[in-house]
């Protein structure tokens, strides 16, 4: 076994740590543009309202608060993608060029799996955007500082609370997200005749494919989110376990059309969210791919 440890790995893979960058590029662009929709679901979810009452409430605190909150998550979301797609990357290149994975194919699944549960340390920063979106705590915090100031009293672990179901729904969708993301963009591409491929074509194919994908997955895993709002919006008190909320939720909102309301506009969100992640991941691939290609030739 130790012999086996040190032989030559029969697939390499260079670590590429732009990666990095790309990520939290793509995942800022994003939250500036749907970070508008995204609240207005967040109140669906947790108010338990309609499209409309949640709209109007929103309305109703006036364009000054429509950005309240944007701070936490557009860090979080900048650093989440960078783990994602930077962490990705470099665990599949560990694995396999130490011998611990053979597969390239099982290689970036493990790896994957592995980005996606360390993206939940930064789960303090969901945390904070709870409270602050919340509308009974407006009056209560004035910014993410004060958030974090005030639950210091309760403990390290206040700042996790929820973080169960911020595991599972990270490794899970990022195992099938990176997984499922260039052979579908690749599929949607193939559609285009060979003569009309260029540069716009495989934009549009990574920001329909991309936007699809995350759409679904999101679509899949929402129940969760659901639980993990309900979860962090507490402060101070016992941390119910994952089941029990998602039992009390399935009771108290009737069933599991109850559990989705406000999933269409999670998949409005998502699918714009995702594609333009996606799409602007794969242009600065593609950018440097195209200059290595300069380079060598």
């Amino acid at each position: 076994q130790d012999k086996n440890k040190y032989q030559t790995p029969k697939h390499r893979k260079e670590h590429d740590p732009e990666e990095y960058l790309r990520g939290a590029v793509a995942a800022t662009v994003n939250v500036v543009v749907t970070f508008p929709a995204n609240k207005l679901m967040f109140r669906q979810q947790l108010e338990n309202l309609s499209v409309t009452r949640a709209f109007r409430g929103m309305r109703a605190e006036g364009w000054r608060n429509l950005y309240r909150g944007v701070g936490p998550p557009l860090a979080q979301a900048a650093i989440s993608k960078s783990l994602m797609f930077g962490l990705a990357s470099d665990y599949e290149a560990f694995l396999l060029n130490e011998n611990v994975v053979g597969s390239p194919a099982l290689a970036a699944h493990v790896g994957a799996l592995m980005a996606g549960s360390t993206e939940a340390l930064l789960a303090p920063l969901e945390r904070i955007q709870t409270l602050l979106q919340t509308s009974k705590f407006n009056s209560r915090y004035d910014h993410a500082w004060d958030v974090a100031r005030s639950l210091r009293v309760h403990g390290v672990r206040e700042y996790y609370r929820g973080i169960r179901p911020v595991v599972i729904r990270n490794s899970l969708s990022t195992a099938l997200y990176l997984g499922l993301k260039d052979p579908s963009r690749d599929a949607l591409e193939a559609i285009v005749p060979p003569t009309e491929r260029g540069s716009v074509a495989g934009f549009v194919a990574s920001f329909v494919s991309g936007g699809l994908l995350g759409a679904s997955l999101s679509t899949l895993f929402f129940p969760l989110n659901v639980a993990k709002s309900v979860m962090q919006k507490q402060v101070g008190g016992p941390h119910a376990p994952l089941w029990a909320t998602l039992v009390d939720v399935y009771r108290d909102r009737g069933g599991v059309q109850g559990m989705y309301r406000g999933v269409s506009v999670n998949m409005s969100r998502s699918l714009m969210s995702w594609g333009i992640i996606t799409s602007v991941h794969d242009l600065m691939r593609g950018r440097r791919k195209r200059s290595e290609e300069r380079r060598v030739g």
